[in-house]
Formats: C-alpha cells, structure tokens, sequence
C-alpha cells in the first residue's frame, strides 16, 4: 500500500532526501500564485462569515479542504523528488551465495512461485535456469542487467559456480561463515555492492559466521539473504529432542523425554519406539493433543541390559501413514554409556537399627553398587563393612577430601550433627558441590532437625528447611505412601513397571519421626503420604540439585517393612533401594571427566574431545599432561595430545579428522604428577562418538528466519522472501557500498498528492453543496 500511494518503497525513502526540481521561473510565478491563492482564501473567509448557514465549526472544515487542496496543488508543481545514492550499472560486484545442503531438496509450498515444488528446483530456476539452455536463471539474469556477478554454492564447503553448471543438492550442513570468508577473500579490493544469500535458513550460527557479520558491516557491505521455504510445514512429524543421560549403570531404568513436533497431525495417533541395535526395547503409544503450539514431550521408560556404548534409535510412526514434508526427521539416535561397577557408595550410620540391615541387604545382590558401610557402635568404635583394605575407613568417617571424594555417594543415617567436627561438615558440603557426588540424608531419631543439624553447614544440603527446635519426648506418623505428579515419571520410582494408585496403596504404611519445613527453591517432593484420617500431606522423599552434585532426603524409618510385611518373593523394597542408590550416584564423575562436544559427527568432520582434569582433591589441575587414544571401529589406534584451554581452568581440548563411519572409542589418560598414567585408574576416563550420516538438515527444515533477520540487521541488509526478487533487485541497486551515482526520481505524480487534491476540493464542494452555498 505504501508503495502503491507513495511511488516507492519505504525503504528508499529512508536512504534518499526530498528536494525539488523547480526552477527560479516556476518559483516565482508559484510565489505569485500563493500570494493570490491567500488573498483568495482570505476574502473567501469573510464570505463564510457573512453567511447565517455556515458555523464555526462548518467555516474551519471548508478553510482546511480548500487549503489541503491548494496546498498539495501547490506541492506537485514544485516538482518534488527523490534524491537516491544509485548504483552506477556494471561498476559494481553483487555476490551471489547459494545454499546447497540437502535440507534445499525438501518439497515445499509457500514462496516458490509453484506449488509443491523444492527449493533446490526454486533455486535452481533462479541462478542456473532450465537444463541443457545455457542461459542463466531469472535471478542472475536481473542482477546481470546492472551488476558484476559472481556466485558461490555452499555448504560444509564453498566454491564458484558458473550458471551452466548444474547445482548439486547433497551438503551435510550449511557453513556460511566459512562461505562469506571465501567471498570476502575474492573479492577484497573492488566494489561490492552486497551479498545476497539464497537459504531456507538452517545455518550454523559459528563464531566465524559473527565474525564475519562484524567484518562485512565495518567495511559498509549489506548482506540480503533470500528465505526459501514455509515457516511451518502443513503436515510433518519430528524428533525434536531427545533427553537421556550420558551415562548410566548396567540394569539401571533410564527415563527418556522425547520432544515431538507434529503440525498437521493434532488429534491422531502416533507410536514412539526405542530401538537398541534393531531390537524394540520400549513403546508407547499417544493421542496428539489438539490445539496449542503442536508440541509434545512423551516419558517412556526402560531397563539397561547391556553393557558398552548403546546406540540408541528412537522412531516416531503415524498410525495414519499420511504423506507428511519430511519423513527424515521421524528417527534420531542418541548413544547412552552403559557402564558396569561396582561404584564405591559410603554408608555412616550412627546406630544399629533395622534400617541400616535391610538397606544392606537389599543392595546386596547388586553387582554395580558397592556400599561401603560404617555403623558407630560405640564412641570411637566403628565396625565396617565391604571395604576394600584394612586401611579404609580405618580411623572412623574421613577427615581428608581425598579420602572422602573416592566415593561416588554418601548416604548419612540416624548420626547427630555433634559428631562431625566443622571442617567434615564443609567437606562434605564440597563433596556434592565441587566433587559432584550425591548425599542422602536418611530420617532417624538422631538425624536432621532432631539431631541438631539446623544452623550446621550441612542444613545447606537438605532439601527442606529445618526447625531449630528439638522435638522432646517420642513422636512419629504413619503414612501411606504415593507417588508426587513428579515421582510418577522418575526413574528411580518405577518399581513394578507402573506408577498406578493401586500398586502403591498396596504397600504398608511407614513411620516418618522428624519434622521438616517446607522445600527449599530447587527442591522437589517424589514421594508423600498422608496420615490416616487427615488431609494433611507428609513429605517422605526428596530432591534437589546442589551445586556440580545432588542431595536427597528419604525420611521413613522403617521401609523394611515393605520387606518384612510382603510376600517372600516380593521385590519392592530390593528394587527401591537399588533404583535410589543409583539415581544418587547416576552421572557422578571421576577425577578425570572426558566427552566429545558431540556425541555423534558428520563422516569426514571434525571431532572436537574434551577434557577436565582434577586432581585427588578434585581441584581443576592446568598443569597435567592429558592424552586421548582413538580405536576406530576397524581397530586402528591414534593417539595425539589434548591442548590445555587459558579460558577455562583444567580444560583440555584437541580435534580428531573422522574418516571411517561407526564408533570410535576413545581413553583420555591425564598424569597430573601424582601416580603413574599406566596404574592410576582414576585419573583416566572412556568414552565414545559416532561417526556417519546424521540428517541433521531434516530437523528444524522450516525456514528458520532467526540467524538471518540478525545477519541482516547487523550489517545494514534487509531479509526478502522467495517471491520478491524485483524487491530485492531494487534495494540492491541504491545500495551505498558499490560505485554510485546521484539519482533523482519523481515525486509530483504520487497517487497521494492527486488524492490529496482530490479529497481538499472535492470534499469542500461537497461540504458547500451539503450546506446549500454558493
């Protein structure tokens, strides 16, 4: 519409200034002619107000018609103009930068001039026009017409291309940054007058891509990308996430979120599989929610039963099978490390009780779980259980950081807060924030509040504030126990494979002794219960994240009920204690934490490995000398030393070119000067990447508009869709960056100044009709 009314777009007049093109004859007779035009106006005020049918109000709208009339009159015949900075023709370079990764061969329906057509075919029409012509596309042929153009393809790589050669859509992914360092470097020195990018958008936002950004708008260089493609598609459904741990312990049941994307399929069904090595090992299947952002996340649980890296593949499938935009994206795979132990879990408990027996034995049978137990049994006599020497745990609970950081997990029974002297209260304190292990505080008649802890450096760790005063005299409730809406979904809670109301009402009731204030921020319920004949809910388990760690709080006393009350045969009370004691210690690092930036890489990439190194203190160390062994998946080894990183204190990083498809194994050893790299097993660390085709493009393939509109702003540009191309032409050639030339463009034939002549004299000859005057 501006446009329409104003000549031009709007864009030019913000570039351009107004002037006038008039010359001293025009002026002096338009003076003449203003001059009479006032008189004029004047003597036809007095004639208003000499008149009984004109008021006040009526005489001040014909005075302001008759003068917007005479007024934009008088406009036009001045000769208005746009004075513009234009491109001077065929002085000029305009870089033409393609997108070619496969993404590009997605059939899409909006912006391509045809329907259902690709935008490799858009693309195709627009620079390398039809096969076998030997003509260039409309778009090369336009910008020919007033520039110098040289065009480029890209995407992991870049390249000229010429429009006789036919363009190949097959890229793994689309580096522009790498792409403008390229045009930049070629064209240094003559006059470019922008950049145009043809892209659906799915660009890698590198730190060379905004460095780039930064060079192209110092040197005054607009870039104008082009966005090919729908901002969502009509019908498709996507994996657009997946969440699963890095690592887990062999028989451990590990929990999934799964995002899904699904426009067009709101209301329909779908079947979500896990696959391990082609085997389904979970399903779920799911009604598509009607209404809102079209957005999904599904849990689906499962047992871990092998050990090693587990490529795991998850699959979306429509009950429909209706033809969708994309069916690429309907897979994605992670790898999850299966580890196996046993890791080391320290148990203090502060007197013998039934408790500490039952807890034991439940995680007895557990081949990954080594609880090494300490039971006070008098002052300054301790009996240990599942150490591994005669020297562990010798004096009694540790009183070194080295000593203590050995264990994944501290569980801390019925032990009052006396006991540990202030720099053990700390320690422990930095065992889940800096070492990054999991503390569970267990509920007891000397634990928490009643144990004195309130006020102590360890009231930090539990989950839920504490009184500061002791309960005197005996007290305890029993509750039935339930699933939170949170529990219901953990992974440590699923017990019997359901999360159902009934399975957990069968469970006798448990005895909760301490009193307990409300969570803390952060801090989430997993299991409640309420007393018999009241509403009145009762905390039972804990969570909460603690710095690099975590901290639990499981207040019954007497779970072993659910061993002692059940059936011989019955599980619950093994597979609770198990599943919590794992959760606790899940994702719990040792001295050396080692994993590639990506799990998975493109074949022929880069594979970028990290390391953070830490000495038996598990204080960052900059000065351990860190190196990765890669085994290929044919068996080949390589070794190469990881760099130490200035920016981040004990960092380690290095590149590994990926040649062979599958996975490659990689053992980071780190010799911090403290033991042999060969013997000390704690200061190495394994891990795993996959190498292939990710079709990494299919995800997220709407046009993506996010990278570009910032590319466009920061350097002075302008995003323009698929369909308007003559837009783009037009604000290419006022660009300020190339050779130009002083342009002045008409301004007195504007539909806005005859409308607005129209409207003043039309409009007071009506008003006069209206009110009957001459």
């Amino acid at each position: 519409m501006f446009e329409f009314l104003f000549n031009y777009r709007s864009e030019l007049f913000s570039q351009g200034e107004l002037t006038f093109l008039a010359g001293p004859v025009r002026l002096l007779m338009l003076s003449v002619g203003l001059a009479l035009t006032a008189w004029a106006l004047h003597r036809y005020r007095k004639s208003l107000t000499g008149s009984d049918k004109a008021s006040g109000p009526v005489q001040g709208l014909l005075l302001a018609l008759r003068a917007l009339g005479v007024g934009a009159l008088v406009v036009a015949l001045l000769e208005p103009a746009l004075a513009l900075s234009a491109i001077k023709p065929q002085e000029s370079f305009v870089a033409v930068l393609a997108d070619t990764s496969a993404s590009m061969t997605v059939t899409d329906t909006e912006d391509l001039d045809q329907p259902a057509a690709t935008r490799a075919a858009w693309l195709d029409r627009s620079l390398v026009g039809a096969p076998f012509d030997n003509e260039p596309g409309d778009l090369w042929r336009d910008l020919a017409t007033r520039f110098q153009v040289r065009a480029y393809a890209f995407d992991e790589t870049a390249g000229r291309i010429d429009f006789a050669e036919p363009l190949s859509f097959d890229g793994r992914r689309s580096d522009l940054g790498s792409a403008l360092t390229m045009v930049r470097s070629e064209l240094t020195g003559v006059p470019l007058a922008g950049v145009v990018v043809l892209t659906d958008g799915a660009i890698e936002s590198t730190d060379v891509l905004i460095d780039e950004s930064l060079r192209f708008r110092s040197a005054g260089i607009p870039i104008f990308p082009v966005a090919v493609g729908s901002a969502r598609f009509d019908r498709d459904l996507e994996i657009a996430e997946i969440r699963v741990p890095r690592r887990t312990l062999l028989g451990s049941t590990v929990l999934a979120q799964v995002q899904i994307g699904y426009p067009g399929f709101a209301g329909e069904t779908i079947t979500v599989e896990i696959r391990d090595e082609g085997r389904v090992i979970q399903q779920r299947t799911a009604e598509l929610p009607v209404g809102g952002d079209d957005t999904m996340s599904l849990e689906l649980s499962f047992r871990t039963q092998a050990e090693g890296t587990r490529s795991l593949e998850f699959a979306v499938t429509p009950q429909s099978r209706a033809a969708e935009a994309v069916t690429l994206n309907n897979t994605k795979t992670v790898l999850l490390e299966v580890e196996s132990g046993p890791h080391k879990i320290l148990y203090f408990e502060g007197e013998p009780r039934f408790e500490y027996k039952f807890i034991r034995r439940a995680v007895a049978e557990d081949p990954q779980l080594q609880l090494v137990s300490l039971l006070r049994m008098a002052d300054n006599r301790f009996y240990r259980q599942s150490v591994d020497g005669e020297d562990e745990l010798r004096g009694g609970f540790p009183t070194r950081r080295e000593e203590l950081f050995k264990y994944r997990g501290l569980v801390l029974g019925s032990i009052e807060a006396s006991f540990f002297t202030y720099e053990q209260m700390r320690m422990i304190v930095d065992f889940a924030a800096e070492r990054g292990g999991g503390v569970l505080f267990l509920g007891g008649s000397n634990a928490l509040a009643e144990g004195g802890y309130a006020g102590t450096p360890l009231s930090e760790l539990i989950p839920t504030e504490l009184s500061d005063r002791r309960e005197v005299g005996p007290r305890g409730v029993s509750v039935n126990v339930q699933p939170t809406a949170l529990g219901r979904e953990h992974a440590a809670l699923q017990l019997q494979g359901t999360s159902d109301d009934a399975f957990w009402a069968s469970l006798p009731e448990l005895l909760v002794l301490n009193r307990t204030g409300r969570l803390k921020p952060g801090a989430a319920a997993l299991l409640a219960g309420q007393t018999a004949g009241t509403q009145e809910a009762q905390l039972v388990l804990a969570h909460q994240r603690f710095g690099a760690g975590s901290s639990m709080l499981f207040l019954p006393t007497d779970s072993f009920r659910w061993q002692m009350r059940l059936p011989t045969e019955d599980q619950t009370h093994e597979i609770l204690w198990r599943q919590i004691l794992r959760w606790l210690i899940n994702g719990v690092d040792d001295r050396v934490v080692a994993s590639p930036q990506r799990d998975r890489v493109e074949l022929g990439g880069d594979a970028v490995l990290e390391a953070t190194v830490r000495d038996q203190r598990f204080q960052a160390d900059p000065n351990a000398l860190v190196e990765a062994e890669v085994t290929s998946p044919s068996g080949a080894t390589s070794r190469f030393d990881l760099t130490w990183d200035p920016l981040t204190e004990g960092r380690y990083s290095g590149e590994l070119s990926v040649n062979e498809p599958g996975l490659h194994a990689v053992t980071v050893f780190a010799d911090t000067g403290e033991g042999s790299q060969a013997t000390a097993a704690t200061a190495k660390a394994n891990f795993t990447f996959e190498a292939g085709s990710l079709n990494e493009e299919f995800f997220g393939a709407v046009r993506q508009a996010g990278v570009m509109t910032r590319l466009a702003s920061e350097t002075g540009g302008q995003t323009f869709a698929g369909n308007d191309i003559s837009a783009l032409i037009d604000q290419l050639s006022y660009s300020t960056a190339g050779v130009t030339v002083r342009e002045e463009r008409p301004l007195w034939n504007m539909p806005i100044l005859l409308c607005l002549i129209l409207l003043g004299l039309l409009g007071e000859w009506s008003a006069r009709r209206w009110k009957g005057l001459r």
